[in-house]
C-alpha cells in the first residue's frame, strides 16, 4: 500500500474560541491513524480572509508533530500553494526538521516535499488597519523578560501571550506577574495518540520547530485582537549552527533564527501588510542578555529557562525551577555569573553550580571542548569562554571546585584576551524590528548593558 500523511481539514468553534486541526496517517501496513489537535483562545478568533489564510498556515506547521511518526513520502494537503509558497515550507522541513533527521540518523530524502498546486484559498476582501501594539510570546525565561522590559522601558508595554501544555502554563506565571502585563494564554491540546505512538520502537521521534508553531499562533492571536505586532525573545545567537549532518547545517535553533524572520515576514507581508513578527532582542548575543537580566533582581526568585517544565507529559516535568542535569541551567548559569554576586546566583539556581564538580563533563560540551555540544537553546561555546574568563578573573568563585577543575584541565579558559567578553555586548546590525522602535530598542538595550 502507499503511504502518504494527509491534512484534512480545521474548523473553528465561536462558543469555546476553539480550533480544531484533523490529520491523517496511512502507512505501508494498511494502519490507518487520525489525529485532532485543538487549541482554545482567549479571545474570539478572526476566521475572515485574513484569519482563514492564517489558520490554513498553522494547519500545514501543526501537522508536522504528526507527519514525523512514519515519514510517508507524500503529503497530501487540500490549499492552494505558489511556488513561494511551497519553497518556504520545503526550507521549513529541511532545516527545522534538520536536527530530527540527524538524530534518526536519516538521509534528507526522507522527507516530503511540498509542491505549487492549486486547491483552497481564501479571498481577502479587506485589510482592516491594525493597532501597532506588541503582542510578546513569554516562556518565563530571560529572552522574553528582556524583551518586555525593553518595550516597556521605550513606552510600549506588551500584552503577554502563554502557550499552555493544555492547561499547564509550566512556572511562568510567576514570572508574568512581576512583569504586570495583561496576559493571554492559549491552551494547546495535542492529540495523545501520537504519544503513545511515539513509545513504538518503529515510530520516529524527535524535535519539530516549535518556534515556527509558536510564530503562526501568536501571529493569529494578534490579528484576532486587532494587533500588528508578534513578537518574540530570540536573541543574535540563535543564528548559529549546532552541528552537521550529511554535509547540511543542523541548527536546533533554527525557527528561532534570522532567517526564519524574513523568510517567514516575506508570507506575512502579502497577507496583510502591517502584520509584522519579529524579535526584540535579534540584536543582542546571549552575553548581552544576561547583563541586561542582571539588571532585574525582581525576577531572580522567579524566572527559569528551563523548558521541561512546559512538556506535555506531567511524569517527564521537572520538580526543580533549575534541574542541575539540564545543559540549559548551566549555560543560563555562566551567563549571568560574570554580572552578579553568589547570593544572587544562589537567589536564581538555589545553589552555586559552581560546587558541583560533576558538571565538569556538561561544561566541556557547553564550551565545545569534547563531545557533541548539546542540542538546546544555549550560549555559544565562544560567548561561554568569555563568561569564564571573565568569572575566572573574580577569587570568590575561581576557587570554586567546578572552576578549578575546568581550569585545571583546560587553563586557556582564563585568559579574558583569548576569550574577550566586552565584543559580545556589541548590538547586531540584522533585525526585522519595525521603524518606528528599532532605535529606541537598540539604545534601550545599550542604556542597560552600562
Amino acid at each position: 500500500m502507499k503511504s502518504e500523511f494527509r491534512y484534512q481539514s480545521w474548523a473553528s468553534d465561536h462558543n469555546d474560541n476553539s480550533l480544531a486541526f484533523k490529520f491523517e496517517h496511512l502507512t505501508r501496513t494498511g494502519e490507518r491513524y487520525e489525529f485532532v489537535e485543538t487549541l482554545r483562545f482567549p479571545v474570539e478568533v478572526k476566521t475572515d480572509g485574513i484569519g482563514k489564510v492564517l489558520c490554513d498556515m498553522l494547519h500545514i506547521a501543526l501537522g508536522l508533530s504528526y507527519y514525523k511518526a512514519f515519514l510517508p513520502p507524500e503529503i497530501k494537503h487540500p490549499y492552494a500553494l505558489t511556488e513561494e509558497e511551497a519553497a518556504f515550507w520545503n526550507e521549513v522541513l529541511q532545516n527545522g526538521m534538520a536536527e530530527f533527521v540527524m538524530r534518526n540518523k536519516l538521509p534528507f530524502t526522507c522527507l516530503a516535499l511540498f509542491h505549487a498546486q492549486s486547491g483552497s484559498r481564501a479571498s481577502i476582501l479587506e485589510r482592516p488597519s491594525l493597532r501597532e501594539i506588541p503582542l510578546l510570546g513569554f516562556g518565563g525565561g530571560k529572552d522574553s523578560i528582556v524583551a518586555g522590559e525593553l518595550l516597556k522601558q521605550i513606552g510600549r508595554p506588551p500584552i503577554t501571550f502563554v502557550l499552555a501544555s493544555g492547561r499547564h502554563t509550566g512556572k511562568i506565571e510567576a514570572a508574568a506577574a512581576v512583569m504586570g502585563s495583561p496576559e493571554f494564554t492559549v491552551e494547546r491540546h495535542i492529540d495523545h495518540r501520537i504519544l503513545g505512538l511515539n513509545t513504538r520502537s518503529d515510530v520516529y521521534n524527535g524535535h519539530v520547530p516549535f518556534s515556527l508553531f509558536l510564530a503562526l499562533i501568536g501571529t493569529l492571536l494578534a490579528y484576532s485582537n486587532n494587533q500588528a505586532w508578534f513578537c518574540v525573545g530570540n536573541e543574535a545567537s540563535a543564528n548559529i549552527a549546532s552541528a552537521t549532518w550529511n554535509g547540511k547545517i543542523v541548527n536546533h535553533q533554527w525557527s528561532k533564527s534570522f532567517r526564519f524572520e524574513l523568510i517567514f515576514n516575506a508570507l506575512l507581508s502579502r497577507i496583510h501588510p502591517e502584520l509584522q513578527y519579529f524579535s526584540v532582542i535579534r540584536p543582542f548575543t546571549s552575553v548581552a542578555i544576561g547583563r541586561m537580566l542582571s539588571r532585574f533582581q525582581e525576577y531572580f526568585p522567579f524566572f527559569t529557562s528551563d523548558s521541561g517544565s512546559m512538556r506535555q507529559e506531567a511524569v517527564r516535568r521537572p520538580v526543580d525551577r533549575w534541574p542541575v542535569e539540564s545543559p540549559k541551567t548551566l549555560s543560563t548559569f555562566f551567563l549571568l555569573a560574570p554580572w552578579l554576586g553568589e547570593a544572587d546566583l544562589v537567589t536564581i539556581f538555589g545553589r552555586n553550580l559552581l560546587d558541583e564538580q560533576d558538571l565538569l563533563p556538561t561544561v566541556e560540551s557547553l564550551f565545545g571542548l569534547s563531545g557533541e555540544r548539546p542540542m538546546d537553546c544555549v550560549g555559544t561555546a565562544v560567548e561561554l569562554k568569555a563568561c569564564c574568563a571573565a568569572v575566572a578573573q573574580r577569587p570568590e568563585l575561581s576557587q570554586k571546585p567546578l572552576m578549578k577543575a575546568a581550569l585545571a584541565k583546560h587553563p586557556e579558559l582564563s585568559d579574558p584576551v583569548s576569550f574577550p567578553i566586552v565584543p559580545h555586548l556589541a548590538v547586531r546590525l540584522d533585525s526585522c524590528l519595525p521603524a518606528s522602535i528599532s532605535s529606541q530598542i537598540k539604545s534601550a538595550g545599550l542604556a542597560f548593558l552600562q
